[in-house]
């Protein structure tokens, strides 16, 4: 092996030691999120129907934090992207009550 592959060799090992030193950085960062999040509690009130509520979001953000790693205190969205996310859930919302619509009419 020549010096050049020798110092190829040793580029791509530093490389991948930096990669694999980012991706655990970002594995704890998630792991830390998670306990925090499930660590809030849920307060409850007198309402049921406000508890179920309460409870739904609770659960919908730990899936959330769970599938994505991260969650909406996020800053690498910009306000034109969250508005896009918005319209897009209110999009698939606008869907689900028109196949409603089709079923109770039919």
């Amino acid at each position: 092996m020549s010096d050049y592959d020798h110092r190829a060799e040793w580029d791509q090992e530093c490389l991948d030691y930096a990669e694999n030193r980012k991706i655990l950085a970002q594995e704890m960062k998630i792991e830390q999120q998670f306990k925090e999040y499930h660590a809030i509690p849920v307060t409850a009130v007198s309402d049921p129907n406000v508890n179920a509520i309460m409870n739904k979001f609770a659960e919908r953000s730990n899936v959330g934090l769970d599938k994505y790693g991260v969650d909406t205190t996020r800053t690498d969205i910009d306000l034109q992207g969250w508005l896009t996310h918005l319209q897009e859930e209110l999009m698939d919302a606008t869907i689900y009550v028109e196949r409603i619509k089709k079923e109770l009419g039919s």
